[in-house]
């Protein structure tokens, strides 16, 4: 038989310590938890072990009360041979004391006050956090936001979050959270919730086209999400005070059957969408291959994941560099469609690298043809803003009936640089469809923009 007695938390703050009735009492034998009772008024409960000797792990919790007091998660791993009292007075101190607290405290009476501290992201956001401390594993237990008196351990945990909207309710677990650690007696805080993220990392292709992306979808504080669930109808789940971690995904998957599914899409260097699709969320990494004849570059990523009531749908951007980093130019322009004749159109040109190397020196050379003939030099005035000077480019035939001309050379760019000129073209020619076309080269380099402009008499 053990006689175990609890107390509440002796602390800098706390005036007085006093039993801690009302605490149920379960020990860990065999692989499976086995309630055994609670305390009384005095803090005390009497029970018998299942074997006449073995080790134990044994646990003391109590949720928080209505006059503000603290949860209490307490437990202790013993070995029985007799008759055995047991007590749990649990101590928080000011600050740690070098020397006498870490590894060497688990298991001991000294113990973090914790803020289990909920960054709620609206007003009908619940949650609850499962704690397993490394002596009753596989099993955990739940525990409410707020202060939780919780032994010193090496602690995993999984965080579940319901938002409950009139229409719609969402669920979204973590995934199983190691490294929370409560080694030192003090006050601590374990921070979740807030406004969702996506982490998408950069990947390179590998020579047969295989793909391997890191990514992950975090609350506010860093912690993974598992899954994201939703459901028109009010589910029915309670989930238990005590389980196994792992299993907390599976039992809401089963309560609530629609799943928000993150879609990751894929551009080329140009800008064109080539690829889309949904990933299972358990696909971390997510391991695809490209089609075969897929062009060097470096491709844009997006993962787009939906959270439901929690967040919306948040996303990340990453690239994907297939073959060897080489520069790649996009162009875009301002240029209208029409313009009257005679006046001068002034618009914008902009170059951005968005390949995986920077370039060499660049040349953008202009040429502009005519519908209904050659154009004449004497008509088209190209102009190029250089500080607070407007520069005349020189533009000659090219044999071909269109008009080049040079506009600057000698520029470069480096990854994910963009650069942007104004221009100013005057065309006193007829009224006529002209054909605008700006290229820029240098070594890998050759991109151009293509445009119509529409003259019409004034």
């Amino acid at each position: 038989i053990v006689s175990l007695s609890a107390s509440t938390v002796q602390a800098p703050d706390v005036p007085a310590v006093g039993p801690l009735a009302g605490a149920t009492v379960a020990i860990v034998a065999g692989g499976q938890p086995r309630p055994v009772g609670a305390t009384d008024d005095q803090g005390r409960i009497s029970f018998e072990i299942p074997d006449p000797t073995g080790t134990y792990a044994v646990v003391v919790r109590r949720p928080a009360t209505p006059d503000g007091g603290p949860a209490y998660l307490l437990h202790r791993q013993v070995t029985i041979t007799t008759d055995a009292g047991l007590a749990f007075a649990p101590r928080v101190l000011d600050s740690p004391v070098p020397g006498s607290i870490g590894t060497g405290s688990i298991g001991t009476d000294l113990s973090a006050r914790v803020d289990l501290d909920l960054e709620a992201v609206d007003a009908r956001h619940a949650a609850m956090v499962f704690l397993r401390p490394a002596s009753t594993a596989p099993f955990g237990f739940k525990a409410a936001p707020g202060a939780l008196v919780a032994t010193l351990d090496h602690y995993q945990a999984v965080a579940v979050h319901e938002i409950n909207h009139l229409e719609q309710d969402w669920w979204l677990p973590s995934r199983v959270l190691s490294g929370v650690d409560w080694l030192d007696p003090v006050d601590l805080t374990f921070r979740f919730g807030g406004a969702p993220r996506v982490e998408l990392a950069d990947a390179t292709a590998g020579a047969g086209g295989e793909v391997s992306l890191d990514w992950r979808v975090v609350d506010g504080h860093g912690h993974p999400f598992a899954t994201a669930l939703a459901t028109d109808i009010e589910p029915f789940v309670a989930l238990p005070d005590v389980l196994q971690l792992e299993q907390v995904e599976g039992l809401l998957r089963g309560a609530v059957p629609g799943e928000l599914r993150p879609v990751l899409r894929m551009f080329d260097p140009d800008g064109a969408q080539v690829r889309a699709g949904s990933i299972a969320w358990n696909a971390q990494p997510y391991r695809f291959t490209l089609a075969p004849g897929t062009p060097d570059g470096r491709y844009r990523l997006v993962l787009e994941a939906p959270t439901g009531g929690y967040g919306g749908t948040v996303s990340d951007e990453a690239n994907l560099q297939v073959g060897a980093p080489a520069p790649h130019l996009l162009l875009t322009d301002t240029r209208p469609a029409s313009a009257t004749l005679g006046d001068a159109t002034v618009y914008q040109v902009r170059a951005t690298n968005n390949g995986g190397a920077a370039s060499g020196p660049l040349s953008w050379q202009f040429r502009i043809t005519r519908a209904a003939g050659p154009a004449d030099s004497r008509d088209v005035v190209l102009r190029l803003r250089v500080g607070d000077e407007w520069r005349r480019v020189t533009l000659r035939p090219d044999g071909t009936g269109a008009l080049t001309g040079t506009v600057t050379d000698g520029f470069t760019l480096a990854v994910d640089a963009s650069r942007t000129w104004q221009v100013s073209l005057t065309i006193r020619d007829e009224p006529d469809a002209y054909t605008v076309t700006d290229r820029f080269t240098g070594t890998g380099v050759d991109a151009t923009n293509t445009d119509t402009l529409t003259l019409t008499p004034r």
